[in-house]
Formats: C-alpha cells, structure tokens, sequence
C-alpha cells in the first residue's frame, strides 16, 4: 500500500469478539500502516460475550475502535436467511469430499419450517437441482442490503470493508457489511479464517472483490466449492498464526537461545505431553480417549514414559467435559482448565504458546492447535479414532493433515504411546515436514 496524504480507513466486520483473533492481523498490518481500522461485531450473537479481546487489542493502539451493530430484522430476514441456509445445505449434499455428517450438521441451521420440509422424501434430491439453486439465488440477488448499514457505510465511508468469515451462521451481520458494500460500490475483501471454512462450513453466499487464502489449496477450495472466480483470489499465508512471526515473538525467542531463529526445546527431567482438546462438533467427549491414553502410557516398559505427564487443554468451545477429571481423577493427567482459553488476546495466546514450547509433543483428534506446534517444531501425533471416523476422516481438512506428512498418525491409544516412545528416543521421522 503506498502512503498518501489522506489517511485511510478501513472497516473490519465479524461476528464476535471472541472471533476477532483469527483476522487481527489484517488490523495490525493496516494500522502499522497508518490507517484507521474500525471493527463491527454482531450486537446479538456478542450479547454474552466478553469485550475483553476487543479491549485488550485496542489499548495503546491510536486509530483503532470498535462499535456493536444489528443486521437485517422484520420479516424480510426469513425468506434470504432460508435461502442461504438452504444453499449452503445443498452444497455440503453434492460434495463428494466431506462426508454427510456434515449436511446433518447444517441441517439445523435451516429455519425451521423448511428445515421440516428438509426431512421429506425426495427433498435433497430436489434442492440439489440446478433449478433449486438458481431459484434459491435469485432470493439472494433480490433482497435489499439492510438500510442502516447501507446508511452507515456511506456516512463513515470507509477505503474498503473486510467482512469475514460470512458462512458461519446465515444471520451474522458480517454477511451484511459486505452486502451492503458491495450495493453501493466499496471495495470488499473476505479473509479467510480458518483451515475448514471453506469446506466443513457454509456457501459463502456474498462473493467479495477479493478472497484472502492461505494457500493454493484454499483458493482450489474457494473456486470448486464457493465459485469465487481465480482472478479474485489471491493467497497471503494464514492470518491466525502470524501471531507466532512477529518480530517480538521471534526476537524474545532468539534472546532465550541465540543459536535458533525461534524456539527453544524443553529441559525438564519429567517429560510433558500436551493433549489438545477437539471441538465438540468433532469430538463431543474425548475425555474416554485422554484416560485410554494415560492407561497406556501407564503400562509402557519404560519408566520415562510411565511418570512422563499428560496436561490436557480442553477446546476452548468445549471446556465442560474437563470436570470429568475432578469427579474421577486420572494420577497422570493434569488438567489445563481456566475461565477462558481462547488465545484471542496477547495473555492467552503466551499462554498456549508457553504450553506448547514446553511440551516434548503435542497429541490430540483434530484441532488447529496442531498447526501451532508444528510452527513451535513440536513433533505432533493425531490420534485416529474409528468412532470420530466421519468428523475426523469424513474431513478434507483431515485429510490435508495426514497428506502432509507434518504429524505422526496413530492408530489408536497404544499406537499414540508407541510413537511417544519412539519421539522421545530421537526418531522423529516427521521432523523435516
């Protein structure tokens, strides 16, 4: 971006506070930059959140605000959010990808007098008709962007308007800011959020100026699935780990230990394994699968393993099956439990940072924590587990993982204690991916 003499203002839309991490440093960049950056979350679905990330981000930060607003209400909404639903529960019905869990899944997120019509006979089959969805998007294309967000746009008129993630949730208000700008001709991007948005979540049903990827596959994802044209994707790397790269984070490393770029492996007698929680969407209770690994590491012949100690970190969104632990403790399980673990501001990202860089491995079903240990080079053993097969497996996400070559893949608990032997003697075949 090349300087001018007028200071340029950016506005950031996303659903909620908590979920503001993941495109942070799209904030940071145009700050840095010095732009103004504006973020608009969803006033309902924010209404229980914390403002804290928003908060914390904010302090010292000149050019920087953030402000609640509503999206589209009456009785208009019906008709567009059912369309979406309904096209987003089409697209995950013709993948040949992912597997049928997920249109399950989506199902619910269907207004619910179509969503019983969903349930019909012969229903899918109609809806995956080329008819349905050029009906369904003609819905989309005939529905008015929300008059007070057109109204806000052209009063604060903003260079350009990020919007993201817009496939989540059919009502989030993000989808809104981008329709609307989009209506009366501002600039528009889409960052990316996650590693499975653009294939265990919705149709994104705005097409934006331009989508931000992580990498190729991503933009494959986006053109196959999302029809967003090539020309209008451009790949950046992922948004969620620059908060490994800045150059705080790698000089505080460097300073530890001159002699690596980054990290700094652990010199602790008692070896740590760090088991990362899954979402209950992939794993609803994987506490089973933490006690069959503690039994196992339990009856291992060697004594490193057998005191090594397992810290579990619940998922942040699925922190309630924790307590299992304090009703039937575990002796060689400790539990990593506090109010919030969500690394979305500076303290909680150190945090999980500081568990990670201290573990010998990071174990774990499924989790995008997997990709912050290998950024930290902690060697990474993914537990396959028949009975998340269509979560686990049925993801392309998943797959990616396994493909990589990146993470030890175990078959089981006993499988996962052998390949912890095998890491802890120095044969960690996956060091160089």
């Amino acid at each position: 971006m090349h300087a001018t003499t007028t200071t340029m203002y950016f506005i950031i839309a996303t659903r909620t506070p908590k979920q503001f991490y993941n495109i942070q440093s799209v904030a940071e960049a145009l700050l840095a930059r010095g732009a103004r950056v504006r973020v608009y979350c969803d006033e309902r679905l924010s209404r229980h959140e914390p403002r804290a990330p928003l908060e914390a981000f904010a302090e010292g930060k000149q050019g920087f605000s953030f402000a609640f607003c509503s999206g589209r209400a009456g009785f208009s909404r019906v008709p567009v959010f059912t369309a979406r639903a309904l096209l987003s529960y089409r697209r995950f019905l013709l993948s040949k990808t992912q597997a049928l869990y997920y249109a399950r899944r989506w199902r619910r997120n269907i207004p619910l007098l179509a969503r019983l019509f969903a349930y019909l006979p012969g229903f899918a089959a109609l809806l995956k008709t080329r008819r349905a969805e050029a009906i369904l998007r003609r819905v989309e294309s005939r529905t008015e962007p929300v008059p007070d967000i057109v109204a806000l746009l052209e009063q604060e008129n903003p260079d350009a308007v990020v919007a993201a993630p817009t496939n989540m949730h059919p009502e989030s208000v993000e989808t809104e800011f981008l329709k609307a700008a989009k209506a009366i001709g501002i600039f528009t991007a889409l960052p990316i959020f996650t590693w499975d948005n653009l294939t265990t979540k919705g149709l994104l049903p705005i097409e934006p100026d331009l989508l931000l990827a992580w990498n190729e596959k991503q933009a494959r994802e986006a053109e196959e699935y999302h029809d967003i044209p090539r020309e209008q994707i451009k790949t950046i790397g992922a948004l969620p780990f620059d908060r490994w790269f800045t150059s705080t984070e790698v000089e505080r490393f460097a300073s530890i230990n001159p002699s690596t770029s980054f990290v700094v492996a652990p010199h602790t007698a008692r070896k740590k394994i760090l088991y990362v929680g899954t979402s209950r969407v992939t794993a609803p209770d994987e506490t089973w699968l933490v006690r069959e690994i503690a039994d196992a590491m339990q009856e291992s012949e060697r004594e490193d393993v057998r005191n090594a100690e397992l810290l579990f970190r619940p998922h942040p969104f699925n922190r309630e099956i924790a307590r299992a632990f304090v009703e039937k403790p575990c002796s060689n399980v400790r539990v990593l439990e506090s109010e919030s673990r969500m690394p979305n501001t500076k303290a909680r990202f150190d945090e999980l940072r500081a568990e990670i860089v201290g573990a010998d491995i990071v174990c774990g079903v499924s989790t995008s924590a997997f990709v912050d240990a290998v950024i930290a080079d902690r060697p990474v053993v993914a537990v396959r587990v028949s009975k998340y097969r269509d979560t686990q497996e049925g993801a392309e996400h998943w797959r990616a993982l396994c493909k990589s070559g990146a993470a030890h893949i175990a078959d089981g608990a006993s499988d996962a204690v052998r390949l912890f032997e095998r890491i802890i003697d120095g044969q960690d075949e996956k060091k160089k991916q």
